[in-house]
């Protein structure tokens, strides 16, 4: 379901891998349709890190959204658990525990928001001057 709120435009999802690829596509569409054309991917790769924490971790319909504040794009993926994720550094022998770790290294703003129901996960992706 696609939302306009705020102006801000949102996607939910449900908590399913197939999801992750919806919210990549998504987020493109938002950002090209503000005039933000990143040929870096990072946003890309990030909406499908959160999306993928989300899907495995929270198992809750997942909502995506994308606003212009101050001049930035801001990308929410907001789930309905309360469990606040932390980035750490990842244990070689694992494969898994690398995304947050992998968005702190690629977005210089972002941040976990506890809510009532759940939590938002956000990142910045800066327009071009």
């Amino acid at each position: 379901m696609l939302r306009v709120r705020d102006a801000a435009a949102e996607l939910t999802l449900p908590a399913l891998p197939v999801s992750v690829g919806r919210a990549r596509r998504f987020v493109t569409g938002q950002l090209a349709d503000l005039g933000i054309d990143d040929r870096s991917g990072d946003p890309q790769l990030v909406t499908s890190e959160l999306v993928t924490n989300a899907v495995v971790h929270a198992q809750t319909d997942i909502t995506v959204r994308v606003a212009l504040v101050e001049g930035k794009a801001r990308v929410e993926v907001v789930d309905g658990s309360p469990a606040m994720p932390e980035a750490r550094v990842p244990d070689e022998a694992s494969p898994a525990g690398r995304g947050l770790y992998l968005v702190d290294q690629i977005c210089p703003e972002w941040g976990v928001e506890p809510t009532e129901s759940g939590k938002i996960v956000w990142f910045v992706v800066r327009t071009a001057d």
